[in-house]
């Protein structure tokens, strides 16, 4: 592999004329899979401009060696790029090519350590965190201490969470902690075999990367203030959000309902008051999540005054009342 600036291109023989090679097919094909590592364009030397002479023409023609070139950088780079970072993010676009290039000339040992794993997509805010997951798998058994999550958010330091293998199976897990909306998260799996041999996901990590956006919650939860309440004057009343939830976490209860003229609040999943006027209340229970996101229910409490007995139980004690004056005044009338 040669390397030149600039152009963003990977290129093959033959330079100095439009016909290809005997073996272009994978020339072309190999070409096309370090392009799509390093993001340039993949195409035959002479399509950038015809030359004579150069050393790919002459690797290929005289010692049938794939060579390839790439020429690093754009427009803005240039020939000789001053700026340190620029330098930098070149290379670093560019290892992961050249490992590549190192491992289909087999001079690179193939490992006998595969780590699979499906890269989380765009994920919801979630307080729990997002778990990481990956199967792996070795010749020579996979190192139980070994298996790790290395982690970034918005490009910052590099922190990292252990895997642990799933019992009976070869799935390790890990919890990323929960990171704020917004935030872009990127990471690589990493294990070693029982004899030390290193293996990664994404290959070349971490000159490659999965990374995934975190989105916001917009699901409100569900707010669910319970079922309706009668009390006498002076009772005791516990309310219940329990039956509230959401998607992610709910983080806050507020009850809120006018009381003797003045409005009142209550907190937390299961608060409770004594009510000593007697009345019908509306009480409203706002429920939050970890969003910011809310709902709201109602229920009704409604307060009796048992100093004033209702009509049905008037009726009775009046029977009874009735009945007794009724047998003194015959008596009476019986002894005049």
């Amino acid at each position: 592999v040669d390397l030149h600036t600039y152009g963003d291109l990977v290129m093959w023989p033959w330079g100095y004329t439009a016909n290809t090679t005997a073996d272009d097919e994978d020339l072309s094909r190999i070409g096309a899979e370090l392009a799509a590592i390093n993001g340039y364009t993949a195409d035959q030397s002479v399509g950038l401009y015809p030359t004579t002479g150069d050393s790919l023409d002459w690797l290929y023609g005289s010692l049938n060696i794939y060579v390839f070139l790439f020429e690093i950088g754009g427009n803005l780079d240039g020939f000789n790029p001053d700026d340190e970072d620029a330098v930098l993010e070149l290379i670093s676009e560019n290892i992961p090519a050249l490992m590549l290039a190192i491992e289909i000339s087999g001079d690179r040992e193939e490992l006998a350590l595969d780590i699979s794993h499906d890269p989380l997509p765009d994920s919801t805010f979630s307080s729990a965190g997002f778990s990481i997951e990956a199967e792996m798998t070795a010749e020579r058994g996979v190192s139980e201490s070994s298996p790790e999550v290395a982690y970034r958010v918005d490009g910052g330091s590099w922190s990292s969470e252990s895997m642990d293998r799933l019992a009976e199976t070869d799935t390790f897990v890990a919890a990323l902690p929960s990171v704020p909306t917004g935030s872009e998260v990127e990471y690589y799996i990493s294990a070693r075999d029982t004899s030390g041999v290193l293996a990664t996901s994404p290959s070349y990590a971490p000159y490659t990367l999965y990374s995934f956006e975190v989105l916001p919650d917009t699901v409100p939860p569900i707010s669910d203030a319970g079922g309706e309440i009668t009390v006498n004057v002076g009772g005791l009343v516990v309310f219940d959000g329990s039956g509230s939830s959401d998607d992610d976490m709910i983080t806050g209860y507020t009850w809120e309902f006018v009381y003797d003229g003045a409005e009142r609040e209550l907190y937390g999943v299961s608060p409770s008051f004594t009510f000593l006027i007697p009345d019908i209340y509306t009480i409203t229970l706002n429920v939050t999540d970890a969003s910011g996101n809310y709902a709201v229910s109602t229920v009704t409490v409604t307060v009796l005054d048992d100093a004033i007995p209702e009509f049905g139980s008037l009726v009775i004690p009046v029977i009874v009342v009735l009945a007794v004056f009724a047998v003194i005044r015959r008596r009476t009338a019986g002894r005049t």
